[in-house]
């Protein structure tokens, strides 16, 4: 009898361990979903941002995330204009526009109200955010933009596609240059990642009102919501 009563006190220690175990483990993870709440939530307003609100805004993300089609979509809902920041700062033959045009150009670009606006450079950046209400970050998993990179270029290459100021993709240019874009999105996706947080708690940033779209259905259904 003893040495049952041993063999079931022994086996109620190992459940009792295996038990705590796995409770650490979900407590650390959520101790870590926590934190990165804190960090996240607290700088996002995921999803709860005032619409009647939407007068200057800028969308970021990733190249290939599909900024472009986003900011066109809510500009038409908003029915107001939109901004390409592709299209001031690539002149023909795939050339940039020189840094100090490029700023003077963007400042007079967002000088109006009301507009919607999309890109990334941060050579404009400043002038950017400081003029904008609101900021919307398409921050799509990787999948996501990995294979909208690959079928955007298969369709701008093959489709002879006429982009900013006359330019065309070539074959080359796309799949076998240091330029491609699909290197690109390989090179900056975790960065952008990082990024964008850190920036989004600096104290010039602290008027913008934020949100983070996590994936294409969240970002229909906050067009959605605008009338």
């Amino acid at each position: 009898m003893v040495e049952g009563l041993n063999r079931w006190a022994c086996a109620k220690t190992i459940r009792s361990k295996i038990l705590i175990r796995v409770l650490r483990q979900k407590a650390i993870g959520l101790y870590n979903w926590c934190a990165a709440a804190r960090g996240v939530a607290g700088i996002f307003k995921i999803m709860r941002m005032d619409i009647t609100q939407l007068k200057r805004v800028v969308i970021i993300g990733t190249s290939c995330s599909g900024k472009t089609t986003f900011a066109r979509n809510l500009a038409q809902k908003l029915q107001v204009q939109h901004i390409e920041l592709d299209s001031i700062h690539w002149k023909p033959n795939w050339t940039p526009t020189p840094k100090e045009e490029f700023r003077s150009l963007a400042t007079e670009a967002v000088a109006p109200e009301l507009w919607v606006l999309d890109g990334n450079y941060s050579a404009v950046r400043d002038i950017l955010w400081a003029r904008a209400t609101t900021l919307i970050w398409l921050n799509y998993p990787f999948h996501v933009v990995a294979w909208r990179a690959v079928s955007r270029t298969f369709r701008r290459v093959f489709g002879r596609q006429v982009m900013w100021s006359g330019n065309r993709e070539t074959f080359r240019q796309s799949f076998m240059s240091k330029d491609s874009i699909l290197w690109w999105v390989l090179k900056t996706y975790r960065r952008r990642r990082q990024e964008y947080p850190r920036l989004f708690k600096e104290p010039a940033n602290r008027h913008l009102q934020i949100t983070v779209l996590t994936s294409p259905a969240e970002a229909d259904r906050f067009l959605q919501r605008v009338n």
